[in-house]
This record gives structure tokens, sequence and C-alpha cells, in this order.
């Protein structure tokens, strides 16, 4: 690894039919450039846009 690179921690458990994973990226240098804190910030909202729009909603009957 080099300064400049990013590591990726994609960790994911299973238990009883429950599933779940995690991510985490870290900058090998202890700190991210200004493009990899762009995209990574681009990322993280487009995620929890993805999440909010799965989420499940009560429906008002009509």
């Amino acid at each position: 690894m080099e300064a400049g690179d990013l590591v990726i921690f994609d960790v994911g458990c299973e238990y009883q039919q429950y599933v779940s994973d995690a991510g985490r990226t870290f900058p090998v240098s202890g700190t991210f450039s200004e493009r990899q804190k762009e995209i990574l910030w681009m990322e993280t909202k487009i995620t929890d846009q993805i999440i909010a729009f799965i989420k499940p909603r009560i429906v008002a009957e009509t």
C-alpha cells in the first residue's frame, strides 16, 4: 500500500436469517485527498437516499 491508496473494509455477518454488513474506507496516508473526500461524500449521500427510499412507511388509507 502507498500514500494515496485507500483501504476498504466490507464486513458482513449473518445470525438466524438476519444479514447485515458495514463498510468503511480509510486513507493509507491518514488523510483523504480532496477528490477522495468528494467521492466518499457523494457515495454516502446516495446510500442515505437509497435507505430512505426503501425504508418501510405507513401509508394512510383513503
